[in-house]
């Protein structure tokens, strides 16, 4: 166990060897070299001692220790074997290229010793320990391996070279000095900074899971390369992470556990995870595996995301946060950019994609709101769904989730899906626009200012599906909202409803069709200001309401919009908006077609800014039919009516202005009424079209047409017509005589039109003859109430109607004169109406003239003598009974019967005239049948009533008495009227009886006062009066007993009676409006009436009764006053007429039947019975009475 000392400069050419192991010290006092090998395998020296110069070991090394004593170099060039070299000052080793050390390296005092590894060299020990750290490694040249823990102050990569760490590495630093590579095997750790003296060099590997303690590489000083994650490993980068490159395989990898920044491109080559604690600095390529970046809360991700196949890759942000880049291509987007994962959101912006100047895209598959995240797209951040189900942003749970867009966007992929919807969007920041060119479902989509957002709808083959389902609220800001090209709106709870709108702006960019009201009519909050619709080739179709604040305007100048059958644009209530409802910012621009009728609330247009074309009633066919009412200004280019299949009827209701062409097409109508119609431009009247005009007689004149009138008027710059097309007139008023009137006035006209009722062309409502022709440039209306003059404008009802020689021509002459007058009012003025009436045709026809015919007869007062007949049949009836009387007087006189019972007391038979005075009683009844005569209809009367009276017989045969008679009349008038009337008469009469042999003389003085309450039906309905009439009426009457066997007499008679008939004026009654009541003139009647008859009677008589038959038959004429005419006039005015009356009936013949019963000597009971009828047999009446008298 010898020791071997070499002097400074010495050296050894030869080996050095032991006999036994672990046996021999060497000390090298300088710089020396062995040449051969020291030592051998199981025969180390004890110790070799080096270091104080440069000195060399060619050979191996077999020493149980190789001590480092001083601050030189001891240079191994082949391998050390042994237990440990030991630096015991601050020496160097130096190992050549291939040479290893088989043992460990350790010093003595902490950070002294170097160990540089000029190749490649494997060290199989530890180097260095906790708290005796070697001061320095240099490595890297080769491929060197460290199968141990590794302890240095600093780990030099000082080559291009492999540095393989099997063990741990603790120290201050691995730095990098070259572009070499450090290879952590699977658990080894670096408890150290990695550093890079020169940016974008140096590789660190790990090679299955390791933990890098402190930072890799620094600002400026990036490693090149990192390689991590192999598959099954779990690695750590405790703190900042500087590196060009981070290549991560199927492992994870977590990036700044402590703190510290990432800031490198991670590149994934298999479906690693990386866990960004503190966010990355850099891009991400997930080069089309499905990795997963978890980006810790409030982190963010300053770096673009890339992948190589399309919807590969998935970055995660736990909570809050930011991203700063690019993420996805135009055909790579990644799998999925999953918001809030964790739950831990508590910004207002949740995770935020930043501003770039150059704009920033997120191309994704999905891009889920989980836990109700928040979702902000700062101004130029574009998102692009890459999916195949092209839905874009989804949230996990129904009607969460929060969007929020900070300038303009465009999202291109559905928004939320019909299921699960998002809770809010918010956008709208003046200036900026928001575009989504899918479908969006969101519960509310909220304006945060007056900007845009743009509503594309489905993008894919789903032509004219919606763009958005939920609430709009616009916050009172002028915000606008643009529905673009083939995207449906439908508006209410089922699709879109809108809040807040009254300053908002909906603009349609391209066809669509709208459900649902827009807006309401009362709504404080849901109508827009403004609704843009037409653009270029395109069509927006309305299928309800537009309700607006302010218009609905027409944007392009072959843009078209349509307005459903039956639907309208209106202003909300609460608009304080006036002038046109529908414009046009640029004068030609933008076609508005009403699909059917509609209601129009505002002009159309205005003078200085036109629509190009309006339509009225522009779809269907000869089955469809429209009724459209117009009252506003229609400014456009060109304004068409119906399509020229259809049937279209345009009624004017007010006077309006048609700014540009009027064109009336094929089977369309233009009712003019009674109001002006300006058309600034050409009126254009089609093939088979009809105008129709309201003309007030007032404005006809006879010779010249009148200007400026009340009737219905055109006038346009110019007239085109076809020759077929036809006029309607409605007449209001009539007219004496002929006169013209201007339909159209033009300054050009264009047609040879002559139109009559015969041609078929010209209809009117009235009995008048209308002719429509050129004349000069007008359209003029030729009317003639007196057929050129053949019969009076007064006879025009009578000639029209063909009704002849009538009791109603005065009536119907009075009423055609009232009808020249200006001013008509009432019932007249109706009636009027009524009788002139008429609808198209070249003659009347039959039952036309059949209603004018009742009409002027409804005119005239009752004109069958029913009220005179009335009077004088109740006076005839109550005159008979009291001839009766007498008869009966004289037939009982004649006989001298005393019944069995009497002996002077009791009573006597009434009719029995044993005693001087007498008082009797007749019951009385009368029915009365009038045929229809002629034109006079027939009536029915009943009459009833009683007649007393009493009587006394004179010393010298004479009777003289006086009678009291009461009666009702009930008339029923038969045919056109159905009119009732009651009559109640009261008639005071003297009478005297002479008998002189079997001859007598009778006389009669009689005055009676009759009232008549009636009922007449009038063409305005019923109508009442009350007739008064007074009447006197005397008469004579002689006749001559002839006795004929067994108590059987005849008595012819005569007799001669006057009468005077007073019945005083009267006016009937009805209400203010039924002006066509009468004021009837007084009627005086003198009449006289001579009578021839016979008389036969018997007797039949029994104990204690006599019955006296009687029968008789007569003939009597009347003269005198036979027609009483009725003049009257009517209450509104017009002329007195005569209506004239039948002729009474002259001739008249009656036949009697009466029996008389004798109950006692002063008591008797009479039974009489008549039938009269006239000479024609039109006439007919029955009568009874009924005589109860007591004599005494």
């Amino acid at each position: 166990d010898g020791r071997v000392v070499l002097a400074d400069g010495s050296d050894v050419n030869s080996a050095i060897t032991t006999a036994t192991n672990n046996t021999g010290t060497l000390t090298l006092n300088g710089s020396s070299t062995v040449s051969g090998n020291v030592g051998a395998s199981g025969a180390s020296l004890k110790e070799i001692n080096a270091g104080n110069g440069n000195s060399t070991f060619e050979g191996d090394v077999f020493a149980t220790n190789l001590d480092v004593e001083g601050t030189g170099i001891v240079n191994l060039n082949g391998d050390y074997t042994g237990t440990s070299i030991r630096y015991n000052a601050d020496g160097r080793v130096v190992l050549a290229d291939g040479s290893d050390v088989n043992s460990a390296i350790t010093t003595a005092t902490n950070n002294t010793g170097t160990l540089t590894l000029n190749g490649s060299s494997t060290v199989s020990g530890n180097v260095g320990a906790s708290g005796a750290s070697l001061k320095e490694i240099n490595a890297g040249n080769g491929n060197s391996t460290f199968e141990g823990d590794v302890f240095a102050t600093n780990l030099d990569v000082e080559g291009i070279g492999t540095v393989n760490l099997d063990g741990d590495y603790t120290g201050t630093s691995i730095r990098y000095n070259a572009d070499g590579r450090v290879v952590l095997a699977n658990g080894s750790d670096v408890n150290s900074a990695i550093t890079t003296a020169t940016n974008n060099t140096g590789t660190l590997t790990l090679n299955g899971s390791s933990t890098v303690s402190g930072n890799v590489g620094a600002s400026g000083a990036s490693l090149k390369e990192i390689n991590a994650g192999v598959i099954g490993s779990d690695s750590t980068f405790a703190g900042d992470v500087f590196a060009t490159t981070t290549n991560i395989t199927s492992g994870v990898v977590n990036f700044n556990t402590i703190s510290g920044t990432t800031n490198t491109n991670i590149v994934f080559s298999g479906n690693g995870i990386a866990n960004l604690n503190q966010g990355l600095t850099g891009n991400i390529y997930f080069a089309g595996n499905d990795a997963n970046i978890n980006v810790a809360d409030g982190k963010g991700i300053l770096g673009s995301v890339e992948t190589l196949a399309n919807n590969t890759g998935i970055l995660n942000f736990k909570g809050d946060g930011e991203i700063a880049g690019i993420i996805g291509s135009v055909d790579l987007g990644i799998k999925e950019l999953n918001i809030n994962t964790d739950d831990e959101q508590d910004s207002s912006d949740g995770v935020k994609v930043t501003y770039s100047a150059i704009g920033r895209e997120i191309y994704a598959d999905t891009i889920n709101l989980r836990n109700n995240a928040t979702f902000t797209l700062s101004d130029g951040v574009n998102l692009i769904d890459t999916g195949s189900d092209n839905i874009i942003v989804k949230v996990d749970t129904n009607n969460t989730g929060i969007l929020k867009f900070e300038g303009s966007s465009t999202i291109d992929g559905e928004v939320g899906e019909s299921n699960r919807i998002l809770n809010t969007i918010n956008a709208g920041v003046t200036g900026e626009t928001v575009t989504f060119n899918d479908m969006v479902y969101a519960s509310i989509l909220n304006y945060s200012d007056d900007g845009t957002v743009v509503l594309n709808g489905d993008n894919s083959s789903n032509a004219n599906a919606e763009g958005f389902k939920g609430t709009v609220n616009f916050d009172s800001f002028a915000g606008k909202l643009e529905i673009g090209d083939d995207v449906n709106l439908t508006i209410g709870t089922a699709g879109t409803q809108f809040v807040n709108a009254n300053n908002a702006t909906l603009t349609f960019n391209g066809t669509s069709n709208v459900l649902g009201d827009i807006g309401s009519e009362n709504g404080l909050n849901d109508t827009f200001k403004t609704i843009n619709a037409g653009a270029s080739n395109e069509t927006v179709k309305f299928e309800d309401n537009v309700y607006v604040m302010d218009s609905l305007n027409l944007i392009s100048s072959n843009g078209k919009v349509q307005i459903a059958d039956g639907n309208y644009v209106k202003r909300n209530s609460n608009s304080t908006t006036t002038g046109a409802m529908i414009t046009t910012s640029t004068d030609g621009f933008g076609d508005l077609e009403y699909l059917g009728t509609t209601i129009l609330n505002g002009d159309i247009g205005t003078s200085s800014s036109k629509l190009n074309n309006v339509t009225f009633a522009s779809t269907g066919n000869t089955s469809n039919i429209y009724n459209q009412d117009i009252d506003k200004n229609v400014y456009a280019l060109n304004t068409y009516i119906g399509n020229g299949s259809n049937k279209t009827t345009l009624n004017i209701k007010e006077d309006i202005t048609f700014g540009g062409n009027l064109n009336l097409r094929k089977d369309s109508v233009l009712d003019v009424s009674d109001y002006n119609v300006t058309v600034d431009n050409n009126l254009d009247i089609a093939s088979n079209s009809i105008l129709e005009f309201k003309v007030y007689t007032t404005d006809l004149s006879a010779g010249q047409a009148v200007e400026n009138g009340n009737s219905g008027k055109i006038v346009s710059q110019s007239l085109t017509m076809a020759n077929d097309a036809k006029i309607n007139i409605d007449y209001d008023g009539t007219w004496e005589g002929a006169g013209k009137y201007n339909l159209i006035e033009a300054s050009s006209i264009t047609t040879d039109y002559y139109g009559t009722e015969e041609n078929g062309l010209i209809s009117d409502n009235s009995i008048i003859d209308s002719i429509v022709t050129k004349d000069g440039t007008n359209l003029t209306l030729f009317a003639d109430r007196t057929s050129g003059g053949s019969f009076n404008p007064e006879d025009l009802y009578i000639e029209k109607s063909e009704i002849g020689k009538d009791y109603s021509n005065g009536a119907s002459q009075s009423l055609a004169g009232y009808a020249n007058e200006r001013d008509r009012e009432g019932a007249l003025a109706d009636i009027i109406r009524e009788m002139e009436y008429f609808e198209g045709g070249t003659d009347v026809s039959e039952a036309k003239k059949q209603e004018m015919i009742e009409i002027q007869r409804l005119l005239a007062p009752t004109a069958n003598n029913s009220n005179i007949q009335s009077t004088i049949t109740a006076t005839n009836l109550s005159a008979s009974t009291i001839k009766g009387r007498l008869s009966d007087i004289r037939v009982t006189q004649g006989n001298n019967f005393t019944p069995n019972t009497y002996n002077s007391l009791g009573l006597s038979s009434g009719d029995y005239y044993t005693f001087d005075t007498s008082f009797w009683l007749k019951a009385m009844a009368s029915k009365a049948t009038q045929d229809k005569i002629k034109e006079y209809d027939g009536f029915d009367a009943s009459t009833y009533g009683f007649v007393g009276g009493m009587d006394k017989i004179s010393s010298n045969g004479t009777i003289f008495g006086v009678a009291l008679s009461y009666s009702t009349t009930k008339t029923k008038q038969e045919g056109l009227r159905t009119d009732d009337s009651d009559t109640t008469s009261v008639q005071a009469t003297l009478y005297s009886s002479q008998e002189i042999g079997d001859a007598y003389v009778d006389g009669y003085l009689s005055y009676g006062k009759h009232k008549t309450d009636a009922t007449r039906t009038a063409n305005s309905g019923k109508l009442n009066s009350s007739v008064n009439s007074d009447q006197i009426s005397a008469k004579i009457e002689t006749g001559y007993k002839i006795p004929l066997n067994d108590g059987i007499s005849l008595t012819p008679f005569a007799s001669l009676e006057y009468s005077l008939l007073n019945q005083k004026g009267y006016t009937e009654k009805g209400t203010t409006y039924q002006n066509d009541a009468l004021k009837v003139d007084s009627i005086k009647l003198n009449r006289g009436t001579a009578e021839l008859g016979a008389k036969l009677v018997t007797n039949i008589e029994f104990d204690d009764t006599l019955i006296i038959p009687q029968f008789s038959a007569s003939v009597y004429n009347s003269f005198g006053d036979n027609k009483p005419d009725v003049k009257a006039q009517f209450v509104g005015g017009g002329n007195k007429f005569v209506t004239p009356v039948p002729d009474m009936n002259d001739t008249m013949f009656n036949l009697g039947l009466g029996v008389e019963t004798k109950i006692s000597d002063s008591t008797s009971l009479i039974f009489d019975v008549d039938y009269d009828r006239s000479k024609d047999g039109k006439f007919e009446a029955y009568s009874g009475s009924v005589t109860f008298g007591v004599s005494f």
